[in-house]
């Protein structure tokens, strides 16, 4: 891996993991690693089971009345952990496709300029998702989108 993608990489990956940090910070339980460390549970010690829906491009295609709709529905079939990512499927051409509200991720394409728009967006998902008793799993990005042969997010 090229140096310069390195540092972005880790710069996204801060970011992102700040974003999850958020996302578990507006639940009245958050959830910690078990005191043996085999277990995820809440605050108290309650057990948590983690009962999840791959909802992958949840920020990019879905508009709020149809993330509202995933999620209550995700909600009322027992779901409490949503999967998805920030950055698309992990081609080039998903940089280049707003989100429902007309927003890109990145402004030129650039990981260390991100859209403020789009990150609205994220954080009124996240908003949502905890008034249906959801976590989010939030995956910052594809893999093929920084490592690898031909990454699409490298600014040599």
């Amino acid at each position: 891996m090229k140096k310069n993608s390195t540092k972005q990489f880790l710069l996204f990956a801060a970011w992102a993991l700040s974003l999850m940090l958020l996302s578990q910070s507006v639940y009245s339980q958050k959830l910690k690693v078990s005191d043996n460390n085999h277990f995820l549970v809440q605050q108290d010690g309650t057990p948590f089971f983690w009962q999840a829906d791959t909802g992958w491009e949840l920020f990019l295609r879905l508009n709020k009345k149809d993330t509202e709709f995933y999620l209550k529905d995700r909600a009322s079939k027992g779901f409490n952990v949503v999967q998805c990512v920030l950055v698309g499927e992990g081609s080039a051409d998903d940089l280049s496709i707003p989100n429902q509200e007309g927003n890109l991720v990145f402004v030129d394409k650039d990981p260390t300029n991100p859209n403020e728009k789009y990150f609205e967006h994220v954080n009124w998902v996240i908003k949502k998702a905890q008034d249906y008793g959801i976590h989010l799993a939030i995956l910052p990005s594809w893999a093929s989108l920084v490592v690898g042969e031909n990454p699409v997010i490298d600014k040599n």
